[in-house]
């Protein structure tokens, strides 16, 4: 899911992705919802994950990315389960980067 606020009445949800082959050939869904009560709402919802406690910064390092925060860094992406982590190696194999 993805969610934004425009301005103080403006909200967006939906699975979109803001990129070419979302908009070309993926069936995506969303909303747009004129209400000051709701965005004001999911402002309140969204703005604790993009405090900078949340904030990360990634590198590409000589040997992979590495991903650094107020708190120390890692090497291996952030707020990932195992079986993400699976998948990712699974999909990594699969012929789609043209398609990105």
């Amino acid at each position: 899911m993805k969610a934004m606020v425009g301005g103080d009445k403006y909200a967006f949800v939906g699975s979109l992705n803001l990129d070419s082959r979302a908009l070309r050939l993926d069936t995506e869904s969303g909303l747009i919802i004129e209400s000051e009560e709701y965005a004001q709402r999911l402002r309140g919802i969204l703005e604790p994950m993009v405090s900078p406690q949340q904030a990360w910064l990634v590198e590409n390092a000589r040997l992979g990315y590495v991903w650094t925060s107020k708190t120390g860094s890692t090497r291996r992406q952030p707020a990932r389960s195992s079986f993400q982590r699976v998948a990712d190696s699974v999909f990594w194999f699969l012929p789609l980067r043209g398609h990105l």
